[in-house]
């Protein structure tokens, strides 16, 4: 239905049936299924507009046509009517949402069309509409400006008449070429050497879009309107623009208006003169005209761009010759360098021209200059090939010799191109012949490694030294002479001639390579030959001690070694490695070249540094050919290598049956053991080849026979679980009771390696069930720690003894707890083993279970009786030792099942230790909720026989993080250590000096701000002491958080610490007195420490304890000399009393006598220092010769 409703649309429109179409739009408008499409409305909408039917185009815009549709080249309805000019539609489209700025393909907009055509009435509706500035704006008139429209530049002008829209049409208003409009937007404020985005200033603007006579008459009205002719942009500037185009009459005009010819005006800082020249679009004649105008005008010649490019660069690599000459004539300078270094002589001869090179030498270019890379003239003209201008070069005496960046002369070059006419020149004027490059190549080295025989030939004959080498002293790269490059290179008419020309044959590279070795190591049987002939040293070893029959025989090349053994090559010298050509060639398998060895009388039984015999190494390599050639030629059969191993050891190893075949066949040793005293018989049965133990078994092995763990054939058998094996080997007449060194007999090691069937074989055959291994063990107590129920089924049903227990005292079932298999325990419980059998350290199973970790076999034991608190000899529960023994943080499983089950959390140790102690003293990372588990809260404070709280221990250990949890659930820091007679506290063991480093991250320090931040109590008569001993060993730390905590420094030392400070001037009453921190600090001649003192405290400069004091501590320092404490008194503790002690005093007096005292002073608010001090001293007393207290 719907494409009836389009045709009939398309019909009514055509014959212009106004009710037709009005009727079809009110269907369309109406129903939900008969409706029209949106490419038909549209597509009537656009024939529409292009007719100009505006009726019409209401009616389908009512109908729901999209204003903004597009046809095939983006035109929309807004763009047709603009062409055609139909005012009236324009504003009917916009009125209905058209958008006026809508592009085509080709981002032309109605805007674009309205001016083009000259419908200016339809583009001041639509630029009123929109309002387009800016970027549009510029694109627009330039779009009218390349199609010259001026009438419509006019109007844009005109439209736009602000300042800023003013400079943006001043670029296409010069395009356009029309003076007028240009003007008038010069009247409205455009500045002319403003550029815009892409065409740069107004005047390059009408350098590049207008053709003469527009041009000129453009260019004279800008330059007249403040045009500048310099900088005007920062790509091209107007006269380099000109000088690209050819505009001569503008380059005049321009250079009489002032412009400079000098100016660095484009992208690459061309000058005018650089640019006519590099214009590839110039010919010779066309630019030489240029040059002469910029020359006349006072170019510089010699002004490079960023490059560093002269003119004379570019008319050389031009081919310029004339412009050259004029260059020449006006100053250039001949050996400016590019910015590669290369001069006009270098770019000449790189191109190739025979005549500018002339010119340049006759002018007095430089030869010898060099560019980066370190090339002269000479240099790139025989990389070149140019004979012509190498004679040149040479005739003009440029030098031969120079070198390169890479070392190299003209002759390496000429050699390393192969040019033989240009070698025979360079020779021919003098060259030297040995000058080497950077790798120590002389030419001679590069002809041969080339393989240049002519070159050779004339080098040879000139004197070049054939010995020379190349990379001499250095280590790291090869010492080769000519002869060993040809050779290397496979040259072989080249090594004919140096050996002609008398080059040593012996000569050796840096790894002691002979010409001979290199030759056989390519395997070039040509050059062989030839070195051979020629008398080279057959017995030259090279660093690994090769001769070259080694390395012949190495690299398979039987028809070489053939030739060496002919020519007289020793068959036993021996390498590095002591291998000599047998040993090689029987190791890799070259069976031809073993058979010429054998022939040639090779010695068959010599060892190598291993201490194997060519036979060796054939087993070695599994070649049964090579074996039976060494047999039948008569090799040992049993001499052993450095491992104890004979040929029949190696070939069971192997697993070679046919080997093993030939041996036997040959007479081979059977009771041969090698230095782990393994027999042959051993190895194949070690390896579980059947086959292979069957031949040994019908070939007389014997049976018995221990290696030096004691083991026979019948233990590795019963171990490795091959169960044929044992069968066979007990058919046999094995002895099934044998025990090794470990005491082990075969049926320890079977139940060990959990095979079932050879278990049940030996326990059928009688093998002893109780006998016991050198650790105590029976055959149950190893198959109790194993995996295998159906072993343990086995041997309890056979009779095995539940209660035997080993050297550790432990029966199977303790074994068998901590391995994990629940159901081994099930299967020795239900047989009726003993639960609490005790080991030697009074372990239970359960114990050893609850250590373990193992929650089902913990469940299993004390479901089947097992008792909770039993107690090892250190008085440990499972419990317990569960959590002493764990080094990290325990299993929270296993502990949570045995408090389920009832076990005591209050129990403690022998040394009264609770979990909690033995957590600590283990090192483990306290974690809340474990202890929340374990009930911390009835074992958290208590004390050990020695009085350590588990915070105490902590503290000992300086153990921040078990401190911090210990605090975080609630400890008491300040409980004292009576048991001590120190009567330490957690905070004085963090303070003590410790003689033994402890192992903690964190310091003293951190600790003991730790413990200060839970209101432990620093005012004890331990931690005065300790205060005392920090300020002796200069704690920086400690001492600060000590004062800053409230330590007085003025306290008196409960006990003395005279000793502590090492002053040898301290006498037996000095060391009976009892001084204050600060006097210590002041002893110790810290006086830091003392000023830190005096300041955080807020000390007055009295602050003192008391003048005998002071005057005491006066008279020591100076016995010592101490002259920095003295100066500290001297300056801060000079008054005798202090306002602290005056209201001290007054205090004292106002709280009256000692009876009754203490509720008074507790009830009073002090602090806690003057507290203590008011109770226990009689404050009156420090008040001396006054009449009243209360003063």
């Amino acid at each position: 239905m719907m494409g009836d409703l389009d045709k009939h649309l398309t019909a009514a429109y055509k014959r212009r049936d106004l009710p037709e179409l009005d009727r079809l739009l009110r269907k369309h408008q109406q129903s939900t299924k008969n409706r029209i499409s949106q490419g038909a409305l549209d597509s009537t909408l656009r024939v529409a507009c292009r007719a100009g039917r505006e009726f019409f185009v209401q009616k389908l815009i009512n109908a729901g046509a999209d204003v903004d549709s597009r046809k095939l080249y983006g035109l929309s309805p807004l763009m047709m009517v603009a062409k055609r000019g139909k005012a009236d539609m324009v504003r009917l489209l916009l009125s209905n949402g058209a958008y006026a700025l809508q592009e085509n393909h080709k981002r032309e907009t109605a805007v674009h069309f309205a001016l083009y055509l000259g419908h200016f009435e339809c583009a001041k509706i639509l630029l009123e509409k929109e309002k387009p500035k800016g970027k549009y704006l510029g694109q627009l008139a330039e779009y009218l400006a390349q199609r010259c429209c001026t009438e419509a530049l006019k109007f844009l002008a005109s439209h736009y008449n602000d300042q800023v829209s003013s400079q943006i049409l001043l670029v296409p208003a010069v395009i356009s070429g029309n003076t007028e409009i240009v003007q008038s937007l010069l009247d409205r404020g455009a500045d002319l050497n403003i550029p815009c985005m892409y065409e740069g200033t107004a005047l390059k603007a009408a350098i590049n879009h207008l053709c003469e006579p527009l041009l000129m008459t453009m260019v004279i009205f800008l330059t007249k309107n403040g045009a500048r002719v310099n900088g005007g942009t920062k790509v091209i500037s107007p006269l380099v623009e000109c000088v690209l185009s050819n505009k001569t009459n503008i380059i005049n005009y321009l250079i009489d208006s002032g412009a400079d010819v000098n100016e660095m005006g484009d992208g690459d800082c061309n000058t005018p003169l650089t640019a006519a020249i590099s214009n590839l679009w110039n010919r010779e004649s066309r630019v030489c005209s240029l040059v002469e105008i910029l020359l006349l005008a006072g170019a510089d010649p010699n002004k490079s761009n960023c490059k560093g490019q002269t003119a004379l660069h570019f008319a050389v690599e031009r081919g310029f010759s004339e412009i050259i000459s004029k260059l020449i004539a006006a100053g250039a300078q001949l050996d400016s360098r590019n910015n590669d270094g290369d001069t006009a002589l270098h770019l000449a001869v790189t191109g190739g021209n025979n005549e500018i090179v002339s010119k340049l030498i006759a002018a007095g270019a430089q030869l010898d200059s060099r560019n980066n890379d370190g090339d002269t003239a000479l240099h790139l003209a025989v990389t070149g090939g140019n004979n012509e201008i190498v004679s040149k070069l040479i005739a003009a005496g440029a030098q031969l010799d120079s070198r390169n960046n890479n070392g190299d002369t003209a002759l390496h070059l000429a050699v390393t191109g192969g040019n033989n006419e240009i070698v025979s020149k360079l020779i021919a004027a003098g060259t030297q012949m040995e000058a080497r490059n950077n790798e120590g190549d002389t030419a001679l080295h590069l002809a041969a490694a080339r393989g240049n025989n002519e070159i050779v030939r004339k080098l040879a004959a000139a004197g070049a030294q054939m010995e020379a080498l190349n990379n001499e002293g250095n280590t790291d790269d090869r010492e080769n002479t000519a002869l060993h490059l040809a050779v290397a290179g496979g040259k072989s008419k080249t090594v004919s001639k140096l050996i002609a020309a008398g080059a040593e044959l012996d000569a050796r590279d840096y790894r002691s390579n002979t010409a001979l070795h290199l030759a056989i190591g390519k395997g070039n049987r040509s050059i062989i030959s030839k070195l051979i002939a020629a008398g080279a040293q057959l017995e030259t070893r090279n660093d690994e001690y090769n001769t070259a029959l080694h390395m012949a025989v190495r690299r398979g090349y039987s028809i070489i070694v053939s030739k060496l053994i002919e020519a007289g090559a020793q068959l036993e010298a021996r390498n590095d490695k002591q291998y000599t050509a047998i040993h090689l060639a029987a190791a890799g398998g070259k069976r031809s070249i073993v058979s010429k060895l054998i022939e040639a009388g090779a010695q068959l039984d010599t060892k190598n540094n291993e201490g194997n015999t060519a036979l060796h190494l054939a087993i070695e390599g599994d070649n049964i050919q090579i074996v039976n050639s060494l047999i039948a030629a008569g090799a040992q059969l049993d001499t052993k290598n450095n491992e104890g191993n004979t040929a029949l050891h190696l070939a069971i190893k192997g697993d070679n049956i046919q080997i093993v075949n030939s041996l036997i066949a040959a007479g081979a040793q059977f009771k041969a053991q090698n230095i782990k005293g393994n027999t042959p018989f051993h190895l194949a049965v070690r390896e579980g080849n059947i086959e292979m133990v069957r031949k040994l078994i019908a070939a007389g092995a014997e049976l018995e026979a221990r290696n030096n763990e004691g083991n026979t054939a019948l233990h590795l058998a019963a171990a490795g679980g091959y169960s044929e094996i044992v069968d066979k080997l007990i058919d046999a007449g094995a002895q099934f009771g044998a025990r090794n060194i470990d005491g082990n007999s075969v049926l320890h090691l079977a139940v060990r390696g959990g095979n079932c069937k050879i278990v049940s074989k030996l326990i059928a055959v009688g093998a002893q069930l109780e006998m016991q291994n050198t650790e105590g063990n029976t055959s149950l107590h190893l198959a109790a720690e194993g995996d295998s129920i159906q072993i343990v089924n086995k041997l309890i049903a056979a009779g095995a003894q539940l209660g035997a227990r080993n050297i550790k005292g432990n029966s199977s079932l303790p074994l068998a707890s901590p391995g994990g298999n629940s159901k081994i325990v099930s299967k020795l419980i239900r047989a009726g083993t003993e639960l609490e059998a005790r080991n030697h350290e009074g372990n239970t199973a359960l114990h050893l279970a609850a250590v373990a970790g193992n929650s089902e076999i913990i469940g299993k034991l004390i479901s089947a009786g097992a008792v909770l608190e039993a107690r090892n000899y250190d008085r440990l529960t499972p419990f317990l030792l569960t959590v002493a023994l764990v080094k990290d943080t325990p299993s929270i499983m296993p502990l949570k099942l045995l408090k389920e089950c009832g076990a005591d959390l209050k129990a403690v140790d022998k040394d009264g230790n609770t979990f909690l102690h033995l957590m600590v003293q283990s090192g483990q990372v306290l974690k809340e909720e474990i202890l929340r588990l374990l009930g911390y809260d009835r074992v958290i404070n208590t004390q050990t026989k020695n009085g350590m709280t588990p915070l105490m221990l902590a503290a000992k250990e300086l153990n921040y993080n078990a401190i911090n949890v210990l605090l975080e659930v609630g400890v008491d820091p300040n409980i004292v250590n009576y048991a001590s007679p120190k009567a330490c506290t957690a905070l004085s063991i963090v303070l003590k000096d410790r003689k033994e480093e402890v192992m903690s991250e964190y310091t003293a320090s951190d600790c003991a701000e730790l413990l200060m931040n839970n209101h432990t109590v620093t005012s004890l008569p331990r931690c005065y002491f300790h205060f005392h001993k920090i300020i002796i060993r200069d704690d920086g730390p400690l001492i600060q958080l000590m004062v800053t905590r409230g330590m007085p420094p003025l306290c008196e030392i409960v006990e003395t610490v005279r000793d502590h400070t090492r002053n040898p001037h301290m006498d037996v009453y000095d060391k009976m007195y009892k001084f204050s921190p600060l006097a210590v600090a002041l002893i110790c001649n810290n006086t830091t420490i003392a000023r830190y003192m005096v300041e955080n405290c807020f000390l007055t400069p009295a602050d003192v304890v008391g003048s005998s004091e002071l005057q005491h501590l006066t008279s020591l320092l100076e016995r010592s000399s101490q002259v920095e404490s003295l100066r500290f008194i001297e300056e801060n503790l000079s008054q005798p009393m202090s306002l602290f002690q005056l209201s001290f005093v007054a205090v004292s007096a106002q709280l009256g006598g000692m009876a009754g005292r203490e509720e008074r002073v507790r009830k009073t608010p002090l602090p806690q220092i003057i507290q203590d001090m008011l109770l226990f001293q009689d404050a009156t007393s420090l008040w001396k010769g006054s009449d009243s207290p209360t003063q």
